[in-house]
């Protein structure tokens, strides 16, 4: 099973924190470098991972994008059709005539509806994958910065 970034962080951390000291060395320790490459490599290994979930999210945005479009345009032509038949004389026309404007509103109104929804899902998933990802990226230079300050002067 592959670990996500934030396990290997956790675990790189743990291994410093439970490495022994060295005398005399102020404070530097000494961890086994293999298990620290491995997860590192792992770490790396999620990554890619972890942007290819991103990609998906926005093809999803994409596919709900393209098929709120495809139900406006069916919504309008629905409409167009039904307002063609409604005009046979004068008082139907202009009966069919508001009919029509008022399915056109609706149906733009309805697919400006859907496009702010999928537009706010799609920017709510975005945002916590950002989130997720400045998390780790944050917790990696933490993470290699106290690894440089605790192996300096070696």
């Amino acid at each position: 099973m592959s670990k996500d970034i934030e396990q290997v962080l956790s675990e790189i951390e743990d291994i410093i924190d439970s490495a022994r000291l060295m005398p005399f060395s102020s404070g530097r320790v000494t961890v086994n470098s293999d298990k620290i490459k491995d997860l590192i490599n792992e770490g790396r290994a999620s990554l890619p991972q972890e942007i290819r979930m991103s990609k998906r999210i926005l093809e999803d945005r994409d596919a709900i994008i393209a098929g709120a479009k495809k139900e406006a345009e069916t919504i309008v032509q629905k409409a167009e059709e039904r307002a063609k038949l409604l005009v046979s004389n004068d008082a139907i026309t202009k009966r069919a005539h508001s009919q029509g404007i008022e399915l056109i509103t609706q149906a733009q109104t309805k697919s400006k509806m859907l496009r702010e929804s999928a537009y706010d899902y799609i920017n709510s998933i975005l945002a916590e994958s950002e989130t997720a990802l400045t998390a780790s990226l944050t917790e990696v230079k933490r993470t290699r910065a106290a690894l440089k300050t605790k192996t300096k002067g070696k």
